[in-house]
C-alpha cells in the first residue's frame, strides 16, 4: 500500500526503527537521536542503512 501511494505522488511521513525498511521506501531521510535531528539527506546517500544501526 505504501509503495502504491508513493507511486501516485502522495507524501507520506513514515516513522520507523528499521532503517533498511525505511530507506527502501523513502526519498529523503531524517535521523533522530534523543528527539533531535542528527542527520538528514537523500535516501540514496544512506545506502542500505547499515551505518545507522546501533549495536
Amino acid at each position: 500500500m505504501t509503495r502504491e501511494l508513493r507511486g501516485q505522488g502522495v507524501t507520506i511521513f513514515l516513522v520507523e526503527q528499521n532503517a533498511t525498511a525505511a530507506i527502501g521506501l523513502s526519498d529523503y531521510v531524517y535521523v533522530l537521536n534523543n528527539g533531535l535531528v542528527s542527520s538528514k539527506g537523500r535516501s540514496a546517500d544512506y545506502g542500505d542503512g547499515a551505518a545507522l544501526r546501533i549495536c
